[in-house]
């Protein structure tokens, strides 16, 4: 199994990095990379590009999770 996707790794480990990769970020919200894709194309979440890595940074993954909590409440 891919680590990234082992349950068993801790997310707070990434929630303390600045960037996370799609994989991660997929693994946070609890989505599939797809998902992930269509809210950057959508520009709900922002595309960060270092070289051919696509990242998200973690403060803008935390924002897009607090107005989505917003909306709810």
């Amino acid at each position: 199994m891919h680590k990234l996707l082992d349950r068993s790794v801790p997310t707070a480990i990434a929630v303390n990095r600045e960037a996370l990769s799609v994989d991660m970020a997929a693994l946070i919200l609890g989505v599939g990379k797809v998902t992930v894709y269509r809210l950057l194309k959508e520009g709900r979440l922002i595309r960060l590009k270092i070289g051919r890595r696509t990242l998200i940074s973690a403060s803008d993954l935390s924002a897009f999770v607090a107005r989505l909590s917003d909306k709810v409440g």
